[in-house]
């Protein structure tokens, strides 16, 4: 079968009798072909319109029988030959195509430029244009009365005469939509006046000039691309629009299944900031990227997020923005590209952005979502590009503790607050840990001193690197594990990381927050306080606090809006790792590094509904390097 339907051949210069010389263009000379030796196209009978063009002057051509077209929605394409008479071959100014609505052909008319970064490569070229977005517009041309078309050629002021050849000219209005098994050799069957066109093929190599359209809006059919080892090649230097695949919407109950697996695919140029590789790709049923390279694409918008969709172990090289919500996305390399934004729960476990251009201050990665990145960002790689700027942007949406795991930053600074620091928080309030678990910077492992982070626009952030885990699981006197006991675990001595019985400086109180001044205390955000010896105001010395760690000299927690604003007593503070109850699996735990053993002790009740147990001690150690774990069965208590 041919790929495109519906094809409207606008002439096939088998004669000149269907071509005027362009008013307006006086030096354009109009050749007869029966006195000009026609270019040669092999498989084909047909000669060639050719214009001769004199030194310093803009010329053109129209085809004055045209049936009256309506151009909306169509796309353009045609082939053409340009010969320099002077030694320098230097190429034209400017080629374009040109459709009037008005017999005089250079009123009322849409003009589109033919050739981007016009170049002579000699033999034949081709070109292509989509019809509703002209390149400029004289008058007022009616789109869907169309009856002059034609060439305009500027030659400039270098050239010593040139000569231009046109072979058919036609136009497309359906560009690749099908409801059935679509296939790149389709593009060349020879079966169709727009195949020599639109595509040129050797081998397993494919130069393409239009976009691909696939499925029909309304139809019930499937629609199937699937091609393994192919070379594509977008030709948008010779086209005035985006380059790329269309996935129709499937309204009609239709299905789209598209698949790339061990292709090559790129452009001739690099595409803009606003074309799109994908358009529409979330109307795939099946959208599946494997082992395939792109180059100089445009936007890359991938579908949301289900089984049958994906990209993997893929190369994206001087693209613009990836634009990922909650699909997966592993193991591929983005090199030398704009910014990868994720706006949902994807998966980009094993990926690398690689000397990114996005702009100063900017993150390469965009982690612009609520979620917490563990297990999504798992083992990726960055380097930094020319630009000083971060590897990763967490956007507001992240306020609450964080984990990274084995991911590798070269490049980046080590200074916080800084244009180039490795990672960038842009919530303005609040606090969080951000826990590394077996990062690198430059190959070594990451400290706080390699490691840099840029919370200047409000939010505290927290380094912790290479947490351990303290995890307690509570079952009840039958060995089920016990939803709601009641867990504290506070520093045993002073031997360790967290504060044990010092000194607070002072507490004052504005509203419900209160602050606390305490010299190197060592806390993290979302951990707890254990305060004492408060004479003022007694109900803060029970129970333990949630602090906010706003320097390392101070913190805050949230109390009640009564008494004292500056306690009086010597009051001392104690850290406390664990404060709260058991979730539904009996299990509650925390995270954080730690420059040494702790040693802990608390206990665990359940008595303020029934079942009731008896209270358990505890005291142990974590390990700073592999963490605590306690098995906990309760004794029951009525």
């Amino acid at each position: 079968m041919a790929f495109f339907d519906d094809v409207t051949i606008l002439n096939e210069a088998d004669s000149t009798g269907d071509w005027t010389s362009g008013a307006g263009f006086p030096n354009a000379v109009l050749n007869s072909s029966s006195s000009q030796i026609p270019f040669y196209i092999a498989g084909d009978t047909d000669t060639c319109i050719d214009m001769g063009l004199k030194k310093n002057t803009t010329g053109g051509f129209q085809y004055a029988t045209i049936t009256s077209l309506d151009i909306a929605g169509l796309v353009f394409v045609s082939n053409y030959m340009v010969f320099g008479a002077d030694i320098a071959n230097i190429p034209l100014n400017a080629l374009a195509f040109q459709f009037s609505s008005t017999s005089t052909f250079t009123t009322n008319y849409h003009r589109y430029n033919a050739i981007q970064n016009f170049g002579e490569r000699g033999g034949w070229e081709r070109c292509s244009g989509y019809l509703p977005e002209p390149t400029s517009t004289g008058g007022s041309p009616t789109t869907t009365a169309m009856i002059r078309f034609g060439w305009i050629v500027d030659t400039g002021n270098s050239g010593d005469g040139k000569l231009a050849g046109f072979e058919r000219a036609i136009v497309l209005t359906h560009y690749g939509g099908h409801s059935e098994l679509v296939e790149l050799t389709d593009l060349q069957s020879r079966s169709n006046a727009a195949d020599d066109f639109v595509c040129e093929t050797r081998g397993d190599y494919f130069e393409i000039l239009v976009r691909i359209q696939l499925g029909l809006d309304g139809a019930t059919a499937t629609t199937s691309f699937s091609e393994t080892g192919k070379t594509i090649r977008w030709d948008n230097q010779h086209a005035n629009h985006e380059l790329g695949w269309v996935f129709i919407d499937d309204t009609g109950g239709d299905e789209l299944h598209f698949a790339l697996t061990n292709c090559s695919v790129f452009w001739n140029s690099a595409q803009t900031a606003t074309n799109e590789v994908f358009t529409n790709a979330t109307n795939c049923d099946d959208f599946k990227i494997e082992g395939s390279n792109f180059a100089e694409g445009g936007i890359v918008r991938l579908p949301t997020s289900n089984v049958d969709r994906y990209v993997r172990t893929s190369k994206f090289t001087s693209c613009e923005t990836i634009l990922i919500s909650d699909g997966e996305f592993t193991n591929n390399t983005v090199t030398s590209g704009e910014v990868v934004t994720v706006t949902g729960d994807a998966d980009l476990t094993g990926s690398a952005v690689l000397t990114s251009i996005v702009a100063i201050d900017e993150g390469a990665l965009f982690w612009n979502n609520a979620n917490d990145p563990d297990g999504n960002l798992d083992s990726m790689t960055f380097s930094k590009g020319t630009n000083a700027h971060h590897a990763i942007d967490f956007g507001t949406g992240i306020t609450a503790n964080i984990i990274l795991r084995n991911v590798a930053f070269t490049g980046f600074g080590s200074t916080d607050d800084s244009n180039d620091s490795t990672v960038r928080f842009l919530a303005t309030s609040g606090s969080l840990t951000l826990s590394l678990v077996g990062c690198t910077v430059g190959g070594s492992p990451a400290t706080s001193s390699n490691f840099s982070i840029d919370d200047a626009a409000g939010i505290t952030v927290t380094l912790s690197i290479d947490p351990v885990v303290t995890l307690i699981n509570v079952k009840d006197n039958a060995g089920v594990n016990l939803e709601n006991a009641r867990v504290y675990l506070k520093a045993e001595n002073g031997t360790g990381d967290l504060p044990f019985e010092e000194t607070v400086t002072s507490i004052t109180r504005s509203g419900t927050t209160a602050t606390v001044t305490h010299t190197t205390h060592g806390l993290n955000s979302n951990e707890y306080v254990k305060l004492g010896g408060i004479t003022d105001k007694t109900e803060d010395n029970r129970g333990a606090f949630l602090v906010t760690v706003t320097g390392a000299n101070t913190y805050t927690y949230t109390t009640t809006d009564s008494g004292s604003t500056s306690y009086t007593g010597t009051i001392i503070a104690t850290g406390v790792l664990i404060y709260g109850l058991t979730d539904a699996s009996g299990n509650i735990s925390s995270s954080r590094a730690l420059g040494g053993n702790q040693p802990v002790d608390g206990f665990v009740r359940k008595s303020t509904a029934s079942p009731r147990f008896k209270t358990f001690s505890l005291s142990d150690t974590i390990n700073s390097s592999t963490g605590l774990t306690i098995n906990i069965r309760l004794i029951l208590d009525e």
